[in-house]
Order: C-alpha cells, then structure tokens, then sequence
C-alpha cells in the first residue's frame, strides 16, 4: 500500500488516501462477488461499515473526553 506523498495535512491527501486503498478494497468486493453475494450488496455493506466505525469512533472520542474532563476536575463533596 502506498504511504502518504508527505506528513501531516496536504492537498489531495484525502485522494492519495483514496488511491491507496483502492486495491486492497477492490479485492475485498471481487472476493465477497465470487462467494456469491451481488456486488451492490457488497458495496452496501463495506460504505455501512465505514459509518459504523466512523460513527463509533466520534463515540469513543466523544467518551474520551467527557472522561478526561471528569478526572481533569477535583471531586464533587456532597450533593
């Protein structure tokens, strides 16, 4: 797989990102299409797992921080 073309943020590195993965994902569809699934059902699934993990993610970050701030603060005493 390639790397990116450079580190940190630059133009097109959502498209190199895109490049990159291009192969490995088009071999996932071309195996799920010959064990017999149709391929817009395939398709399908791989773009509803992306946004279960992206939206699992943000979760987890959205976690993380509300329990960062929870330690960062001193104890509440009472009620």
């Amino acid at each position: 797989m390639d790397t990116p073309r450079a580190p940190g943020n630059y133009p097109d590195r959502e498209v190199d990102c895109q490049m990159a993965l291009e192969p490995a994902f088009q071999a996932v569809i071309d195996e799920a299409v010959g064990t017999g699934w149709e391929r817009s059902e395939v398709l399908i699934a791989l773009y509803e797992i992306g946004l279960a993990i992206a939206s699992a993610e943000e979760e987890n970050g959205h976690v993380s921080n509300i329990l960062r701030k929870a330690f960062k603060s001193p104890p509440r005493l009472g009620g």
